[in-house]
Protein backbone atom coordinates (compact mmCIF):
# COMPACT_ATOMS: atom_id res chain seq x y z
CA UNK A 1 0.00 0.00 0.00
CA UNK A 2 2.59 2.52 0.51
CA UNK A 3 4.81 2.03 -2.20
CA UNK A 4 1.38 2.64 -4.20
CA UNK A 5 1.26 5.59 -2.37
CA UNK A 6 4.84 6.72 -3.07
CA UNK A 7 4.19 5.93 -6.99
CA UNK A 8 1.31 7.86 -6.96
CA UNK A 9 2.47 10.54 -5.31
CA UNK A 10 5.71 10.18 -7.65
CA UNK A 11 3.54 10.28 -10.56
CA UNK A 12 0.97 12.69 -10.15
CA UNK A 13 4.28 15.58 -8.85
CA UNK A 14 4.91 15.61 -12.36
CA UNK A 15 2.11 17.54 -13.56
CA UNK A 16 2.38 20.29 -15.97
CA UNK A 17 0.45 23.85 -16.06
CA UNK A 18 -3.05 23.31 -16.88
CA UNK A 19 -4.75 25.93 -19.42
CA UNK A 20 -8.05 26.18 -17.61
CA UNK A 21 -10.44 29.41 -16.67
CA UNK A 22 -9.38 28.87 -13.19
CA UNK A 23 -6.41 31.17 -12.06
CA UNK A 24 -5.89 29.72 -8.79
CA UNK A 25 -5.71 26.12 -10.15
CA UNK A 26 -3.22 27.24 -13.04
CA UNK A 27 -1.23 28.83 -10.01
CA UNK A 28 -1.23 25.92 -7.93
CA UNK A 29 -0.62 23.28 -10.73
CA UNK A 30 2.28 25.11 -11.66
CA UNK A 31 3.88 25.67 -8.01
CA UNK A 32 3.18 21.78 -7.28
CA UNK A 33 5.23 21.06 -11.28
CA UNK A 34 8.58 23.61 -10.17
CA UNK A 35 8.16 22.00 -6.56
CA UNK A 36 8.04 18.71 -7.96
CA UNK A 37 11.36 19.50 -10.16
CA UNK A 38 13.55 20.98 -7.18
CA UNK A 39 12.04 17.99 -5.13
CA UNK A 40 10.64 20.30 -2.67
CA UNK A 41 8.59 17.51 -0.98
CA UNK A 42 7.88 19.56 2.16
CA UNK A 43 6.31 21.42 -0.17
CA UNK A 44 4.91 19.20 -2.22
CA UNK A 45 3.40 17.72 0.67
CA UNK A 46 1.24 20.47 1.17
CA UNK A 47 -0.40 20.74 -2.17
CA UNK A 48 -1.73 16.71 -1.83
CA UNK A 49 -5.34 16.33 -1.17
CA UNK A 50 -5.17 16.12 3.09
CA UNK A 51 -6.78 12.97 3.29
CA UNK A 52 -4.11 10.78 2.16
CA UNK A 53 -2.58 11.93 5.32
CA UNK A 54 -5.70 9.45 6.73
CA UNK A 55 -3.86 6.84 4.84
CA UNK A 56 -0.06 6.98 5.64
CA UNK A 57 1.26 9.52 8.31
CA UNK A 58 3.05 13.04 6.65
CA UNK A 59 5.93 12.43 7.93
CA UNK A 60 6.04 8.52 7.06
CA UNK A 61 5.00 9.76 3.64
CA UNK A 62 8.09 12.73 3.53
CA UNK A 63 10.43 9.12 4.56
CA UNK A 64 9.18 7.01 1.63
CA UNK A 65 9.73 9.99 -0.73
CA UNK A 66 12.92 11.12 0.23
CA UNK A 67 13.94 7.54 0.47
CA UNK A 68 12.68 7.18 -2.91
CA UNK A 69 14.25 10.08 -4.53
CA UNK A 70 17.50 9.16 -2.44
CA UNK A 71 17.81 5.77 -3.71
CA UNK A 72 21.16 3.53 -3.12
CA UNK A 73 19.65 1.39 -5.70
CA UNK A 74 17.43 3.30 -8.02
CA UNK A 75 18.48 6.56 -10.06
CA UNK A 76 14.93 8.24 -10.61
CA UNK A 77 14.76 11.59 -13.46
CA UNK A 78 11.66 13.17 -14.71
CA UNK A 79 12.65 13.47 -18.47
CA UNK A 80 8.94 15.21 -19.49
CA UNK A 81 6.20 15.94 -18.36
CA UNK A 82 3.11 17.37 -19.96
CA UNK A 83 -0.37 18.38 -18.94
CA UNK A 84 -3.34 16.48 -21.24
CA UNK A 85 -7.44 16.98 -20.72
CA UNK A 86 -8.33 19.08 -18.07
CA UNK A 87 -12.48 18.52 -17.36
CA UNK A 88 -14.18 21.51 -16.62
CA UNK A 89 -14.60 22.38 -12.83
CA UNK A 90 -17.50 20.89 -11.29
CA UNK A 91 -18.99 22.38 -7.93
CA UNK A 92 -20.08 19.94 -4.78
CA UNK A 93 -21.76 20.71 -1.58
CA UNK A 94 -18.44 21.28 -0.02
CA UNK A 95 -15.99 22.83 -2.70
CA UNK A 96 -15.26 22.31 -6.24
CA UNK A 97 -13.27 19.74 -8.05
CA UNK A 98 -11.83 18.82 -11.97
CA UNK A 99 -10.19 15.54 -12.80
CA UNK A 100 -7.13 16.00 -15.77
CA UNK A 101 -4.76 13.88 -17.33
CA UNK A 102 -0.95 13.46 -17.02
CA UNK A 103 1.72 12.46 -19.22
CA UNK A 104 4.92 11.80 -17.38
CA UNK A 105 8.10 10.75 -18.85
CA UNK A 106 10.76 9.31 -16.63
CA UNK A 107 14.15 7.60 -16.54
CA UNK A 108 15.16 4.71 -14.92
CA UNK A 109 18.66 3.43 -14.14
CA UNK A 110 19.86 0.61 -11.77
CA UNK A 111 22.76 2.04 -9.74
CA UNK A 112 23.86 -1.32 -8.64
CA UNK A 113 26.25 -3.59 -11.01
CA UNK A 114 24.49 -6.77 -9.61
CA UNK A 115 20.88 -5.15 -10.25
CA UNK A 116 22.09 -4.59 -14.00
CA UNK A 117 22.81 -8.10 -14.35
CA UNK A 118 18.94 -8.45 -13.70
CA UNK A 119 18.21 -5.71 -16.04
CA UNK A 120 15.83 -8.32 -18.50
CA UNK A 121 13.95 -9.21 -15.19
CA UNK A 122 12.94 -5.39 -14.40
CA UNK A 123 12.11 -4.86 -17.82
CA UNK A 124 9.60 -7.53 -17.45
CA UNK A 125 8.48 -6.17 -14.11
CA UNK A 126 8.28 -2.74 -15.89
CA UNK A 127 6.46 -3.63 -18.48
CA UNK A 128 4.11 -6.23 -16.25
CA UNK A 129 3.37 -2.90 -13.99
CA UNK A 130 3.55 0.07 -16.31
CA UNK A 131 2.32 -2.22 -19.47
CA UNK A 132 4.56 -3.35 -21.90
CA UNK A 133 4.09 -0.26 -24.70
CA UNK A 134 5.24 2.20 -21.64
CA UNK A 135 8.91 0.94 -21.11
CA UNK A 136 11.79 0.79 -22.98
CA UNK A 137 15.14 -0.17 -21.83
CA UNK A 138 18.23 1.70 -23.97
CA UNK A 139 21.12 -1.54 -23.32
CA UNK A 140 23.93 1.08 -24.42
CA UNK A 141 23.46 3.14 -21.87
CA UNK A 142 21.30 0.71 -19.43
CA UNK A 143 18.10 3.20 -18.69
CA UNK A 144 14.75 2.55 -18.55
CA UNK A 145 12.30 5.00 -20.44
CA UNK A 146 8.99 4.63 -18.57
CA UNK A 147 5.95 6.57 -19.88
CA UNK A 148 2.74 6.85 -18.26
CA UNK A 149 -0.90 8.30 -19.16
CA UNK A 150 -3.14 9.25 -15.86
CA UNK A 151 -5.65 11.08 -14.33
CA UNK A 152 -5.86 12.81 -10.68
CA UNK A 153 -8.11 14.98 -9.33
CA UNK A 154 -7.86 18.41 -8.11
CA UNK A 155 -10.06 19.45 -4.90
CA UNK A 156 -10.37 22.13 -3.17
CA UNK A 157 -13.13 21.88 -0.50
CA UNK A 158 -13.23 21.79 3.96
CA UNK A 159 -10.01 19.37 4.27
CA UNK A 160 -7.96 21.65 1.32
CA UNK A 161 -9.07 24.80 3.09
CA UNK A 162 -10.45 25.74 0.11
CA UNK A 163 -6.96 25.47 -1.55
CA UNK A 164 -6.53 23.72 -4.73
CA UNK A 165 -4.96 20.12 -3.97
CA UNK A 166 -3.81 16.85 -6.02
CA UNK A 167 -4.87 13.47 -5.23
CA UNK A 168 -3.67 10.55 -8.05
CA UNK A 169 -6.47 8.31 -9.45
CA UNK A 170 -5.51 4.44 -9.10
CA UNK A 171 -7.53 1.88 -9.20
CA UNK A 172 -7.27 1.35 -5.38
CA UNK A 173 -9.80 0.82 -3.10
CA UNK A 174 -7.73 2.35 -0.13
CA UNK A 175 -7.34 5.82 -1.80
CA UNK A 176 -10.66 5.90 -3.36
CA UNK A 177 -12.13 5.50 0.28
CA UNK A 178 -10.81 9.55 0.42
CA UNK A 179 -12.46 11.03 -1.98
CA UNK A 180 -15.96 12.38 -0.96
CA UNK A 181 -18.81 10.64 -2.49
CA UNK A 182 -20.26 12.84 -4.94
CA UNK A 183 -16.74 13.35 -6.96
CA UNK A 184 -16.86 9.30 -7.02
CA UNK A 185 -20.24 9.27 -8.31
CA UNK A 186 -19.70 11.86 -11.29
CA UNK A 187 -16.44 9.86 -12.10
CA UNK A 188 -18.03 6.33 -11.31
CA UNK A 189 -15.48 5.32 -9.00
CA UNK A 190 -15.69 2.48 -6.57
Amino acid sequence: MKKLIVLLFIAVSFTATSQTSDAALNKRLAEYLAYSKDLKIDLLLSYMYPRIFELVDKKQMKELLENAYNNAEIDIKLDSVGIGIVQPISKFSKGAFTKFGYIVKMKIKLLKKEMEEKSEQVLQNFKTKFGKENVNYDEATKIFWVSQNKEALAIKDNYSKNTWTMLGLEEDETINRIIPAEIKKKYNLK
